[in-house]
């Protein structure tokens, strides 16, 4: 079948969003799908925008290696500017993963993201809410019509879930983010890698406490401080990457810290030693689905605990069993329903 993907794909401000679309890509093509991803803003639009951007100078250099691997990451997707896009020469459009039904980002408020004036068939896959609250969705009564027009909207969170099925007939369980259907081995390019063993840190931002434990850490433990793709003062060296070394870089570390989603699922698809402090519900929701919640710290974990856990071996096997459990049961769901709109087609 001929298949279109709407999501958010850009690793310019992302690298998980990317990483979610291609893996999602990746899938479905092995199913033997054509597949492209419809583009709501023009990615050169916000190449440009990083490009040009003046302050702060430090960044200059990063900025433009940024650039520069966003243009290799996006030659890997066919994408058509949604202007251009016409519905009905696929046969379906799969709606997901990520936040784009959050409506308290003015960006997923657009129309594209809800399917409105769609008529072929639609799927919501791995869709999330994010920290949209239910009076903003009453807020905006023709997206809360669109949703019903879907044929199936899986979910990858119980909030969203629990949001969702007030409205319409939600699946009652949870799938998995996209970039668990994948072997980790096609989401994963070279890097140079630091010639010193690392901590990698990957965060928007850290409290003063954790970044006075990784410091400490790193010191008490002879290693050097790294960050993919965020500059912050406290990191030793900060290495900028397509979205596709991501997983290189933590191939490559001792130890991971990492407070992101998509920051977690690399760090358990590579087994790594770590600590995920889940800034956000869904990164909690995350780890736990998998079985291993005893990697999570908290505002009331201290030093001590902070570093009996990131040194603790990575429990690969609960976490495999899991993962399996998981990607089996997601597969089946996703290819059963596109199984069915083929049939319908025919």
């Amino acid at each position: 079948m001929n298949i279109s993907i709407v999501t958010v794909y850009e690793p310019i401000t992302n690298l998980g969003s990317f990483l979610q679309c291609y893996a999602l890509k990746l899938y479905l093509e092995e199913l033997g799908h054509r597949v492209v991803v419809v583009e709501n803003v023009s990615i050169w639009k916000s190449i440009k925008s990083k490009l040009f951007t003046l302050n702060p100078k430090r960044a200059l250099l990063l900025r433009w290696l940024k650039c520069y691997y966003t243009y290799k990451d996006i030659k890997r997707l066919e994408i058509v500017n949604k202007e251009k896009w016409i519905p009905s020469d696929s046969d379906c459009v799969i709606y997901g993963s990520d936040e784009i039904w959050n409506l308290h980002n003015p960006y997923f408020r657009d129309e594209l993201f809800w399917g409105i004036g769609v008529d072929i068939p639609k799927i919501g896959y791995a869709i999330s809410c994010g920290h949209m609250t239910e009076d903003e969705f009453r807020g905006f009564p023709r997206c809360q019509e669109a949703v019903t027009e879907f044929r199936v909207v899986y979910t990858r969170d119980n909030r969203t879930k629990e949001l969702l099925k007030s409205n319409i007939n939600v699946f009652d369980g949870l799938v998995c983010d996209p970039t668990f259907l994948v072997p980790l081995s096609q989401l994963t390019k070279e890097i140079k890698l630091p010639d010193k063993r690392y901590l990698l840190v990957y965060t928007y931002g850290l409290s003063n406490e954790h970044i006075s434990y990784v410091k400490r850490f790193a010191s008490e433990n002879n290693l050097l401080i790294v960050s993919p793709c965020f500059w912050h003062i406290w990191a030793d060296r900060v290495i900028e990457c397509s979205a596709l070394q991501f997983s290189s870089l933590i191939q490559g570390a001792e130890y991971v810290f990492t407070t992101t989603f998509h920051g977690a699922v690399f760090t358990m698809l590579n087994h790594k030693r770590c600590a995920i402090y889940a800034q956000r519900e869904k990164v909690k929701e995350l780890v736990a689905g998998c079985g291993v919640q005893r990697l999570l710290i908290d505002d009331d974990t201290d030093y001590l605990a902070f570093s009996e856990i990131i040194k603790s071996a990575f429990p690969t096997i609960t976490f495999e069993s899991s993962l399996e459990k998981q990607r089996n049961q997601s597969k089946k769901l996703l290819n059963n329903t596109l199984n069915q709109i083929k049939l319908w087609a025919e």
